[in-house]
């Protein structure tokens, strides 16, 4: 079946070009669990925020540890996460931010 963006094996190449202009490593995996309407992400500064302006290198101990959330994603730019996966961790390891939203 053919959608508006021709076949499946030219919406796929358009997606792996898309994918090696954006300069990201993405995995078939990755790629599977980011897609969904509505879905929101976090980056490594998001996280930061959200947590109080830490440091950058808080941030990544913190991310680093097999407690948090893995990564949906990891980019060239950087890893990027669950934004619903980070306010369960958030809520669960550091209460006293959670109504920061």
């Amino acid at each position: 079946m053919q959608g508006r963006h021709g076949s499946p094996q030219t919406q796929r190449l358009d997606n792996q070009a898309r994918r090696r202009w954006m300069g990201a490593d993405v995995s078939r995996d990755s790629l599977r669990r980011v897609s969904g309407p509505g879905m929101r992400l976090m980056g490594a500064h998001e996280i930061r925020m959200r947590l109080g302006g830490i440091s950058r290198q808080r941030v990544y101990a913190i991310t680093s540890h097999r407690g948090f959330p893995a990564p949906v994603a990891e980019l060239q730019q950087g890893n990027v996460w669950n934004a619903e996966d980070v306010e369960r961790w958030i809520r669960e390891h550091r209460p006293d931010l959670a109504d920061e939203e």
